[in-house]
């Protein structure tokens, strides 16, 4: 008789990639190719629910997805799933908040991802904390490798994100053998009780430090508000306007 498979666990790993003007160019095109997608299926959605007063089942809003990625040359059309569920899911989301539909995307916005679902492909080192991975339609992407992936993993699922820094990163999604953890011995227990401005006052009468002395972005508060103020006299969309958000982002 055949042994269950161990149960697995998600757990999502996430790296600063190092990308080259033309790997940015294509990781930008599928950033809006997956916009683009995004707001035909919902355009398409609001129509079904117009004229039939239902709306379109997930089946169908990924079969349009794949149709409208032919549409997009050199795009990976690995993206269209995710995007189809993911408007299905933002819809979800949207109705248990009393919303009709979930917001339109904006294309070309400074915060930007694509997700492929069922990756396989391996991370492959490159010198010190350097590594390697290919992703479809773009090409080869270096990473910052800071940890490395846990023995036994299998990867499910690669996302791309950009930040308003305009930062990328890769994000893999993994499955990982679920550890057998031993019975908990509880030799004392504690009470923690919230309070203010403390964080915490444990039943050992124990209090925790003070958050505000060892707050660690007290001091770009001034810096923000200096930066916020230049920013709001620069014409939107210059260059100098992007350049001094890029500074703020970073702040």
């Amino acid at each position: 008789m055949e042994q269950d498979k161990p149960e697995r666990q998600y757990r999502l790993y996430r790296y600063r990639a190092i990308v080259s003007k033309k790997t940015e160019q294509r990781i930008e095109e599928h950033f809006q190719a997956t916009q683009k997608i995004f707001n035909f299926l919902r355009a398409e959605n609001l129509k079904a629910t117009q004229a039939n007063g239902r709306e379109l089942p997930l089946k169908e809003l990924i079969r349009l997805s794949f149709e409208e990625v032919k549409k997009f040359e050199g795009i990976n059309r690995s993206i269209a799933y995710p995007t189809a569920y993911r408007l299905y899911a933002g819809n979800e989301s949207a109705h248990r908040h009393g919303k009709p539909t979930v917001m339109e995307k904006v294309v070309g916005a400074n915060d930007a991802s694509f997700s492929i679902n069922f990756y396989r492909k391996n991370v492959t080192p490159a010198g010190k904390k350097r590594a390697k991975i290919t992703i479809g339609g773009i090409g080869e992407v270096t990473i910052v490798y800071h940890r490395p992936l846990p023995e036994g993993a299998e990867c499910r699922q690669l996302i791309v994100r950009r930040n308003a820094s305009r930062q990328y990163f890769v994000m893999l999604g993994i499955t990982i053998p679920k550890p057998v953890l031993p019975p908990l011995l509880v030799k004392k227990a504690i009470g923690l009780d919230f309070s203010v401005p403390k964080l915490y006052v444990s039943s050992d009468k124990e209090i925790a430090p003070d958050p505000a002395k060892i707050h660690q972005y007290e001091g770009f508060e001034p810096r923000i508000s200096k930066a916020q103020a230049k920013l709001s006299r620069l014409k939107r969309g210059g260059k100098n306007y992007e350049k001094q958000r890029l500074k703020l982002a970073r702040l």
